[in-house]
């Protein structure tokens, strides 16, 4: 009998103790769900039928997936995490993935005062980003031309700078788009394309292969792609500041790396209007004929290329073998640079260190990578940057002279093969 007492006890306590953690994890879900707009949280899948369903309308974060144990962190809204809470599937709420601890965002906190464009180490707020980009059209109006392609739904404009030897005239020559940052929590890549402008442009003329690419390549830049999501709340110009913590989706809660039209899954794959940010993209690649294309992400640290929409390994791209020898360049360029101190050689599913095909490693609906790949022709490759997805300011400069020769080693790529203007027989394009 009192076996009996004590197994129903222990049953009891341990009930106890599954209902006191879920309402803890739901705590803490609706208070980031309030305070951000947005919360992380891990879950385990069933079954793999469950676990896409479930992809299908959730963020999942690159930086935890693992298909063979169905496990994976993922963002969401409220709306989101609302359906989420349908499926009844136990789930965690890490504080450490909500919040930047005080000492961490401390050491990589904007310095408004500081010579960030100088040293490099610092993060710059939004309104010295603007004023920076404001500053190269000014100074080097031969080379830069600033574009304001839309704006955000806190108002913020998206700008894009050209760089090219004849900036304000469309020539026939190979177009490349570097752009960073469309989930405003992935950070690392927003410093290092202001770098990259600035060693373009500084270095023009003095320096041959900064000169070559600028006189033989139509170069576009886009910094920072999602500013509501990095700066949060409108009108703030400090990312990460008390109540204003960045976050991966835009000011309506949408994550735009799934707003894109997607070759296998529709039009609206995440069944939500396109947001104002990927209309301005949208519209502004349609303008223009980019050969060959990168965007920057983090929370791992490797090249992910097409596809990310088709499961199938017998549905390749077809420059497969292409993507794999640019990726791998890439890859091993930054392994060189870092004297193979772990940095970009993340295995996932690549052949080689450091790069996976997207979809082989889980896949992703509405991206833009194969928006670009399906319906623009566009060669575009997602790199995921830094596995922290905002490193500390001291720590920029590494990833600058890490990933420095891969970025100009990329934009390169561009010029390779047959290039010109094709004209009819009276000369007219």
């Amino acid at each position: 009998m009192k076996k009996t007492t004590l197994i129903i006890l222990f049953l009891l306590s341990s009930l106890t103790n599954v209902f006191a953690q879920t309402e803890t994890n739901l705590a803490k879900a609706q208070h980031y769900l309030k305070t951000k707009g947005e919360v992380i949280f891990t879950f385990q899948a069933a079954n793999q039928q469950q676990f896409k369903k479930l992809a299908s309308f959730l963020s999942l974060s690159h930086k935890r997936v693992n298909q063979d144990d169905l496990k994976a962190e993922a963002y969401a809204d409220k709306l989101d995490f609302e359906k989420f809470l349908k499926y009844n599937i136990p789930f965690q709420v890490s504080t450490a993935d909500n919040e930047i601890p005080g000492a961490e965002a401390s050491k990589s906190a904007m310095a408004p005062n500081a010579q960030w464009d100088t040293t490099w180490d610092a993060y710059p707020t939004y309104s010295q980003y603007v004023a920076k980009m404001q500053y190269y059209a000014d100074t080097y109006p031969n080379l830069c031309k600033l574009e304001n392609i839309g704006s955000t739904p806190n108002g913020r404009n998206l700008w894009i700078l050209k760089i090219s030897d004849n900036c304000q005239t469309d020539e026939a020559e190979p177009e490349f788009f570097y752009s960073s940052s469309m989930h405003g929590d992935e950070i690392t890549g927003f410093p290092l394309m202001m770098r990259l402008i600035d060693y373009l442009v500084t270095r023009y003329g003095t320096d041959p292969e900064a000169t070559n690419l600028v006189n033989t390549t139509e170069i576009y830049i886009s910094p920072l792609s999602n500013p509501d999501g990095s700066f949060k709340t409108a009108g703030n110009d400090v990312m990460n500041s008390t109540g204003n913590t960045a976050t991966r989706a835009n000011a309506n809660g949408r994550d735009l790396n799934r707003n894109y039209p997607d070759p296998l899954n529709g039009l609206h794959p995440d069944t939500y209007a396109y947001q104002p940010e990927t209309l301005a993209f949208l519209a502004f690649e349609k303008t223009r004929n980019f050969v060959m294309a990168a965007n920057f992400h983090g929370g791992v640290e490797v090249v992910n290329y097409p596809w990310d929409a088709y499961a199938s390994p017998n549905h390749l791209h077809p420059h497969d073998n292409y993507f794999k020898f640019i990726s791998k360049n890439y890859a091993q360029s930054c392994q060189t640079a870092s004297n193979n101190n772990g940095y970009m050689d993340d295995v996932f599913a690549g052949q080689y260190p450091g790069t996976t095909n997207g979809s082989l490693w889980y896949t992703v609906s509405g991206g833009r990578q194969d928006y670009n790949n399906y319906y623009m022709h566009n060669k575009e490759v997602t790199i995921e940057i830094s596995t922290t997805k905002f490193p500390a300011a001291s720590e920029l400069p590494n990833f600058w002279n890490y990933n420095k020769q891969a970025f100009l080693d990329h934009i390169k790529q561009a010029n390779y093969g047959v290039q010109g203007k094709v004209t009819d027989a009276s000369g007219n394009p």
